[in-house]
């Protein structure tokens, strides 16, 4: 009875391990893809069953154009997958005959990359790390072996944190790597262990920091995406982290929102800056465009060029939006009891207004004060004024009369 019984399950289906082959016995790929140039290709391979008797042709245990159990799939939608020459798949034969291919799996060949640095942490971290394939070492059996380790890998990763058993633990942050330099060097990934395991150095990444944070380099709930060149877009929503240590990077606290460019990790240049509540201060709402990368609270701030427009609530300076170039204490300012300043205290510099439609309108309700030290020199055919002339002092002027029509000296 129960041989029966197995020899009707083994009618009904069976599970073989396959090897998917790049040429099939016909000598048409081994993988097949819906694509421009072959329409009429699904998301089917060929395999060759693996474990069989030896001294069999393997061309005569191929199974040409079987399907593949995808994630979901639509009419020109989905996540179409199939996989790679020479992977080994588990393959589930439906009455013997109809082959599904039901997923890769590990060899000694094809070893996965460590995902954390302990065992029980590992268990819980997930990882999906991409590259481009790379051609195995094929036998006479058709078997692959002496796959080549992965290069410049594209990596999504989530670290799920110390294994505590309890809720709110450490954890959950998350990370994704273009062309990971750590990752193309040390294949395996054993260096991967926390969120700032990938540094900034040559790498380009998007990183996304959990509430209780693993990093001893950010501050909870931080975002950031970091270029290879070393520019930065980087938000934060908190002032602290678990491990209790300060941001390696220049921060500002809850709200703060910096968007740098740099040439190197070492040569950031300019930057826009969101003020953040730095130590309690309401200071959030002012901007500020900067020509230099200064790692300085806002009204520290002392080089280069910047244009910047202050929130109300922020006490920390008098003015209500300002355009400077601190090199040389040149500025064009609104303060915030709406008085105007345009200014130049360098001895050597000066201000030039010129006016395009050859008008230049100077409008003072009360008064318009003109003020120099030495000399305020007009230099025109004609100066035509309308009204009294006052001149406290003497009055020098060339030949022709001036007493006339109402001006006196």
């Amino acid at each position: 009875m129960g041989n029966s019984v197995q020899r009707w399950m083994q009618n009904l289906f069976k599970i073989e391990y396959c090897t998917v082959v790049e040429v099939d016995r016909f000598g048409r790929p081994g993988v097949q893809c819906h694509s421009p140039d072959h329409p009429e290709y699904y998301n089917t391979v060929t395999v060759k069953v693996r474990d069989a008797k030896k001294n069999i042709d393997p061309k005569k245990l191929q199974h040409v154009y079987e399907i593949v159990i995808q994630d979901f799939t639509g009419n020109c939608f989905g996540h179409p997958w199939t996989p790679r020459v020479g992977d080994l798949v588990l393959v589930l034969f439906l009455y013997n005959t109809q082959p599904i291919i039901l997923g890769p799996v590990n060899t000694t060949y094809q070893t996965p990359p460590f995902r954390a640095p302990t065992s029980q942490d590992a268990m819980y971290d997930e990882v999906w790390k991409w590259c481009q394939w790379l051609r195995p070492t094929e036998d006479k059996n058709m078997d692959y072996k002496d796959h080549p380790q992965g290069k410049m890998p594209i990596c999504r990763k989530l670290f799920h944190g110390p294994v505590t058993g309890a809720a709110g633990g450490k954890g959950r942050d998350e990370m994704f790597i273009w062309d990971c330099q750590m990752g193309d060097a040390e294949p395996t990934c054993r260096l991967c262990e926390i969120i700032d395991s990938v540094p900034r150095s040559g790498e380009q990444w998007f990183k996304q920091y959990s509430t209780k944070t693993e990093s001893e380099e950010a501050y909870n709930s931080r975002a950031e995406w970091h270029s290879r060149c070393g520019s930065y877009l980087r938000l934060e929503s908190d002032d602290e982290n678990p491990a209790g240590t300060s941001s390696s990077e220049y921060s500002e606290g809850i709200g703060h929102i910096r968007f740098g460019n740099a040439i190197s990790e070492n040569s950031k240049r300019g930057h826009i800056n969101f003020r953040g509540n730095e130590s309690s201060t309401d200071h959030a709402g002012t901007i500020d465009i900067h020509a230099e990368h200064e790692e300085a609270s806002f009204e520290s701030e002392s080089q280069g060029a910047r244009i910047s427009v202050v929130a109300n609530s922020d006490d920390s300076v008098d003015f209500a939006t300002k355009m400077e170039y601190f090199d040389k204490n040149s500025f064009i300012e609104i303060l915030k009891n709406g008085n105007i300043t345009l200014s130049s205290l360098s001895g050597m510099s000066s201000i030039w207004i010129d006016g395009t439609t050859k008008t230049i309108t100077l409008n003072g309700i009360d008064y318009i004060d003109e003020i120099a030290s030495e000399e305020i020199e007009l230099n025109t055919p004609l100066v035509h004024i309308t009204g009294n002339l006052v001149v406290d002092g003497s009055l020098t002027h060339g030949g022709g009369s001036c007493c006339g029509g109402g001006w006196s000296e």
